[in-house]
């Protein structure tokens, strides 16, 4: 009972401390600070007795908390945050019910499937965290080598965590994907288009990266098609702006 209602009262707890630090600002550390301690609390609550050896996970899980709380407070329009907050912690409640079926049927060998969702919620806060940091880049010269240092942090561990979902797991191909999102970071921010856009590109391809590795190469033509029309796309239409 406990952890279904942890389940559910978390994310909104989370939403109220949210909507309250749009205008607390001078709070803000120290709101998210137990919203920390609050994500803590909850992944021990539904990990139950695997909470220790699935640490990868409240990790990852934490640093999308992170990326989305650095994204929050750098929009710039009020509604459309507070709109965000809303939608997060709506997706925050479907994070802790898969994660809680998950480890409810955690002795099935197959059972991978309570995950797939956290790969949608993965993606979604790297591509807050690349915005976010291409935007602190701009506006208040935040050191380059940090913000990839912290882009090659956070592909590290979303990569691992994401491919835990097949069986073997290719240290090699982890490496890979760390480097090569680390460079492609920093092709983007040498050119002319938004940070907005930056972080599409980057996640778009991220995506197809793993994607085309878990799939075990299949339907490799319709992401590649994809994938190229939506970086063609955006650089066209970003482009154009200047």
């Amino acid at each position: 009972m406990l952890r279904i209602l942890a389940s559910y009262l978390s994310p909104f707890i989370l939403l109220i401390f949210w909507w309250y630090m749009f205008s607390h600002t001078d709070k803000l550390i120290i709101i998210n600070s137990i919203l920390i301690v609050l994500i803590l609390l909850t992944a021990k609550v539904i990990f139950n007795k695997y909470f220790l050896t699935r640490y990868l996970l409240w990790i990852s899980l934490l640093v999308s908390f992170i990326a989305q709380v650095l994204f929050l407070t750098l929009m710039t329009s009020n509604l459309l945050r507070y709109l965000l907050a809303l939608l997060l912690a709506i997706i925050w409640s479907l994070v802790w019910v898969f994660i809680r079926n998950y480890f409810d049927n955690y002795k099935e060998i197959h059972n991978t499937e309570f995950l797939e969702f956290n790969k949608f919620f993965y993606y979604l806060s790297f591509y807050f965290l690349i915005s976010s940091l291409y935007s602190l880049i701009i506006f208040i010269n935040f050191p380059v080598v940090l913000a990839i240092l912290i882009i090659i942090i956070v592909t590290f561990i979303y990569t691992k965590e994401i491919i835990k979902t097949v069986f073997e797991v290719d240290r090699k191909f982890i490496y890979f994907v760390t480097f090569a999102i680390s460079q492609l970071f920093l092709i983007l921010y040498y050119l002319p288009v938004s940070f907005y856009l930056s972080g599409a590109i980057l996640v778009i391809f991220y995506f197809f990266i793993i994607d085309f590795n878990l799939k075990k190469y299949k339907n490799f033509l319709k992401y590649f098609i994809i994938f190229m029309i939506s970086i063609f796309i955006l650089l066209i239409t970003s482009i154009l702006k200047y």
